[in-house]
């Protein structure tokens, strides 16, 4: 009984780690418009036409500064956060977001992969997750070369490609389904690293295909 009771006191906080409660700054899944937009420090907020939600470009989150979007439900409370942790046209600045997340789910969600990219073998630690390493190598080689070959696309082609990456943490926060997706879109000729936050409830948020390609 003395060896359970023992056993209990250490596997708890390392379950009470796995049921965290994440917020992105203030916010929460679930927030009426009015709680969002309490927080005027972080302001002004925007409406969006297209998904008749908010967004702010003065939020906080690992650090930086960055724009927060808030889609609502038919109760007008938050259905889902969309962190733009990055857009633009520097390789080097999307790849820093995207490690960024990866250290964060690795901190607090005992990991992440990348769906359709496997890890075989075991490190000295006989893990075999991905790793930082891996994972920078992989945005060298996808992201890193969409670049070039969204323009032979467009050239050849006549097509504009997106590619996009997810980033998937090994567990959730008790109160969210976290996605983070990589993406370049060569009709921009930019880079994009976003953090979605949905309901627990909500479908499945990862791409089917790693490229679309759709006409000029």
């Amino acid at each position: 009984m003395r060896v359970f009771f023992l056993l209990l006191i250490v596997l708890l906080p390392r379950m009470a780690a796995s049921q965290d409660v994440f917020h992105i700054g203030p916010w929460n899944i679930g927030d009426t418009r009015e709680k969002v937009l309490e927080a005027t420090e972080f302001g002004p907020f925007e409406p969006v036409a297209l998904t008749g939600g908010l967004e702010t470009r003065h939020a906080r989150f690992l650090d930086s500064k960055v724009t927060v979007s808030f889609v609502f439900d038919a109760s007008d409370r938050v259905e889902y956060i969309q962190v733009w942790l990055y857009e633009g046209t520097d390789f080097a600045e999307a790849k820093k977001a995207s490690l960024g997340l990866f250290d964060l789910f690795s901190s607090r969600f005992g990991g992440a992969s990348v769906p359709g990219i496997e890890v075989s073998g075991a490190g000295v630690d006989g893990s075999t997750s991905l790793d930082r390493i891996s994972l920078g190598i992989v945005l060298d080689r996808v992201l890193g070369q969409a670049p070039k070959l969204g323009e032979d696309f467009k050239r050849k082609h006549k097509v504009v490609a997106t590619t996009v990456l997810d980033l998937i943490p090994h567990r959730n926060p008790l109160n969210a389904k976290l996605t983070a997706q990589l993406v370049h879109a060569s009709r921009h000729d930019a880079f994009y690293v976003f953090l979605f936050l949905d309901q627990t409830t909500a479908p499945d948020r990862r791409v089917a295909s790693n490229v679309k390609l759709e006409k000029l």
